[in-house]
């Protein structure tokens, strides 16, 4: 039974990244959208339009703190961690600074943070928008170019769907 459910898990892996990598054709083969459905979009900038490669980081905890000081971005207690996450923020604020260092790298990439409102408890707040506003606190680590090449994606609640949205996400902003 094991090994039918890994087959279909392959299979079904296999036909998204087929629809991903279609993606572009499909919506190039669409009619253009409406002027009132186009002025629905946001606008896209240069830096958007130019965008070709795309660094996703996924978020995993949301940020609480009534502040974004330096000082509280670091401390456990500023963030609505599970159980099983405590001892793991260091790790996570690494991750946000290595997206920021990915993007930087090359001018014709976004930055996504990627994560939905994944916890009640939390509040109305997202992984993705705490991830942003972490990155904005410390200043994008140095690489302020960054920031208006970094965006959001607020609805994924799970890894498929960070993969998934995010692509979307990039199509949306970057209109390919």
């Amino acid at each position: 039974m094991a090994r039918r459910h890994k087959r279909i898990l392959v299979a079904v892996t296999m036909l998204l990244v087929y629809a991903a990598l279609r993606l572009p054709t499909i919506l190039a083969t669409n009619t253009q959208p409406t002027t009132t459905g186009a002025s629905l979009l946001p606008r896209t900038d240069d830096a958007a339009r130019d965008a070709d490669h795309l660094v996703v980081v996924a978020g995993h905890a949301v940020y609480t703190a009534a502040n974004h000081e330096d000082a509280q971005l670091h401390k456990e207690e500023s963030w609505f961690l599970e159980p099983f996450q405590h001892g793991q923020l260091e790790t996570m604020l690494a991750h946000i600074h290595r997206g920021v260092e990915l993007a930087a790298e090359d001018n014709a990439t976004l930055l996504l943070f990627s994560g939905g409102q994944t916890r009640v408890a939390a509040g109305p707040r997202s992984e993705a928008l705490s991830y942003w506003e972490t990155a904005d606190a410390e200043g994008w680590f140095g690489l302020a170019g960054v920031r208006r090449r970094a965006y959001t994606e607020e609805q994924a609640r799970d890894s498929l769907e960070n993969l998934l949205f995010s692509i979307c996400r990039f199509h949306e902003i970057s209109g390919r």
